[in-house]
């Protein structure tokens, strides 16, 4: 699912890209901001909210000045509170006179495409460049992701007899969690 696809993601990047990943935005925003910091390897930054934006500003500008690009991954976006997705826009703020100095992914379920949709977040939901949603898998990559992750085990693909697969991809209705 789409937390394969960003590890996959974050597995090819080069060192002209400085990553943090936030797994768990359901935390205070202060609390989101000193887990980026910490995951950017950003340290003695302080613990008011003003200290670690200015934490964040400095490593930007920093970033900016060695030509590396900055991005801030957050899987389960769908459950950021208002204030976090606020914060979030006000975080693409940081940029100098020719750049942006900050790209933000937000990853989630469908609710947060839902969400983004809300009167209280279309300044954000302005501002996102890029959308992509993951469809469903077809019945045929259903047996195909079924047979992949049985060898990636050591099983064998054909556990499952044909009609079997198609109960399965049936029921799981695509959703590689489910299947």
């Amino acid at each position: 699912g789409k937390t394969t696809l960003l590890y996959s993601l974050l597995s090819t990047l080069d060192s002209g890209v400085e990553t943090a990943y936030v797994n768990n935005p359901a935390l205070p925003v202060d609390q989101i901001l000193q887990a980026i910091l910490a995951d950017l390897g950003v340290g003695g930054h302080g613990s008011t909210k003003l200290e670690l934006l200015n934490a964040l500003n400095d490593f930007l500008i920093r970033c900016a000045e060695r030509r590396v690009a900055a991005a801030l991954i957050f899987d389960e976006a769908q459950v950021l509170s208002d204030e976090a997705f606020e914060e979030i826009r006000l975080l693409l703020n940081f940029e100098n006179y020719d750049q942006k100095l900050l790209q933000i992914i937000l990853v989630g379920q469908q609710e947060l495409a839902i969400r983004l949709q809300s009167w209280r977040l279309r300044q954000l939901a302005d501002r996102i460049a890029i959308r992509s949603r993951l469809e469903p898998l077809t019945n045929d990559d259903s047996r195909k992701y079924i047979a992949h992750r049985l060898e990636a085990s050591g099983g064998s693909a054909n556990l499952f007899t044909k009609q079997a697969l198609r109960v399965i991809a049936k029921k799981c209705r695509g959703i590689p969690r489910r299947i």
